[in-house]
């Protein structure tokens, strides 16, 4: 596997800010840059109808590193995963200083994740036991579902650990700063939450919307 290409991928994608990267812009970049660096390998590379970059990413996807998606059997674009899941656990970071920020979902990053590296789970049914048998996970992502057409939000299984919980209390808390409808809030908890959580959900909901009366508690 040709680490030089490898590399090459990974700084464009850093430099667009992207997790995902058209294949053609990126020979484009990789053309520019060996001619400007005096690399004569990949400018071979890449002047042999760009087919000798091909195996390298099939190695690489093979190995879990990247998704390759292809156009009339042609690569079109490629998905890096470490990408998206530094990207998810920036936005995470980030809700936890503005929890107007949405939850990122796949349309926040304009593609459909590959199945190896996402689990989807239903919040009703399976979270509980998720939080129980996290380490058990293979993929790194997980997408959580939610009924009655609530969107979907995607979590590095590390921010399952650390913050979701926490970005979540953080955005019930400022919607009931703002709006004060700890009723209909209530009525949304009751949708996704079972058993001793669905029990606790209004108190949670009083006391994330009125801290001061909780403060010597």
């Amino acid at each position: 596997m040709d680490n030089k290409i490898i590399d090459l991928i990974t700084t464009f994608a850093t430099m667009n800010k992207a997790a995902v990267i058209n294949y053609l812009e990126f020979l484009k970049y990789a053309e520019n840059y060996a001619y400007n660096n005096n690399l004569p390998d990949i400018i071979h590379q890449i002047r042999d109808q760009k087919l000798e970059i091909i195996p390298t990413l099939m190695q690489w996807e093979y190995k879990g590193y990247c998704t390759l998606f292809r156009k009339e059997g042609n690569v079109d674009s490629i998905l890096i995963h470490s990408i998206i899941e530094d990207m998810i656990r920036v936005l995470y970071a980030q809700i936890e200083n503005y929890a107007e920020l949405p939850f990122p979902d796949e349309a926040y990053f304009g593609v459909t994740m590959p199945e190896r590296m996402v689990s989807a789970l239903e919040v009703r049914a399976d979270f509980v036991n998720f939080l129980e048998t996290i380490d058990s996970y293979k993929t790194p992502i997980i997408k959580l579902t939610f009924p009655n057409g609530i969107r979907p939000l995607l979590v590095t299984r590390d921010v399952v650990k650390t913050r979701l919980i926490e970005c979540a209390l953080l955005k019930l808390g400022r919607y009931l700063q703002y709006k004060m409808n700890s009723g209909y809030i209530h009525s949304r908890l009751e949708t996704v939450l079972t058993g001793s959580l669905e029990q606790g959900s209004k108190v949670i909901v009083v006391r994330i919307g009125k801290p001061e009366a909780y403060q010597y508690l």
